[in-house]
């Protein structure tokens, strides 16, 4: 699975690129984080973790290209 990016030539087309890699994490076998102290998904499972870096990377990308417009 790849890194989340935040460095596209099309902010768009990155976004997209991000929210379907969130949703490719989502879709893996569960692998849950050892020793894990919290109680919400993602800091309970290494893919809804993986997911949430890539929603945020996505959220990134949106921001910025709102403030520019």
């Amino acid at each position: 699975m790849g890194h989340p990016r935040k460095n596209y030539k099309d902010p768009v087309y990155g976004a997209i690129l991000e929210m379907i890699s969130a949703a490719t994490s989502l879709q893996m076998e569960p692998k849950v984080i050892p020793r894990a102290k919290g109680i919400f998904l993602c800091e309970r499972d290494k893919w809804a973790a993986h997911a949430l870096k890539h929603i945020n990377a996505a959220l990134c990308i949106l921001q910025k290209l709102a403030e520019n417009n």
